[in-house]
């Protein structure tokens, strides 16, 4: 289901065909138990002495350095909502959910509204050969929107609990 490539010749093992800053980190969606043990900035695991953040606790940094860099950026908005708290509580399929939310709060409010005509605008992506190139954030984000959803597959009650 969704997008994929189909290589025309054969690729060595260890080769690099991809890579992607994302977005906004979300760490361990399927495995809420071991959030705490890595960074959440840089994504590495703590090896010992952690560093929380200063405000919700909920989240860890392997340097100070990281965690400023974190507090300074996107975690400002998911602290405030106590987005790594709540994730710690929910229930094991609602990553979904979390990994969206992370993506909207990873921006200010006036991101999204200074925006808005352009990210809902969807681009016609089915007839391209080839990805168009992501030259900076806005652009990655544009992919996003513009992502497959099979929303005509997902059933009501399915919604629902979403």
């Amino acid at each position: 289901q969704g997008r994929f490539c189909v290589a025309q010749k054969t690729i060595p093992t260890g080769t690099v065909i991809f890579q992607d800053e994302g977005i906004t980190p979300f760490l361990n969606p399927d495995d809420k138990e071991t959030q705490s043990d890595f960074c959440l900035f840089c994504m590495k695991p703590i090896e010992n002495n952690p560093f929380p953040c200063y405000t919700c606790n909920s989240v860890v940094y392997c340097s100070p350095k990281c965690r400023v860099q974190s507090e300074e950026s996107f975690h400002k908005y998911t602290c405030t909502i106590g987005i790594s708290r709540i994730r710690k509580l929910d229930r094991k399929d609602w990553f979904k959910i979390f990994s969206s939310l992370n993506v909207i709060l990873s921006k200010p409010v006036s991101y999204w509204i200074q925006n808005k005509e352009e990210l809902l605008k969807q681009n016609n992506t089915d007839s391209c050969d080839e990805p168009t190139c992501v030259e900076n954030e806005k652009d990655r984000i544009q992919h996003l929107f513009n992502m497959v959803t099979h929303e005509e597959e997902i059933s009501q009650s399915t919604r629902a609990k979403h």
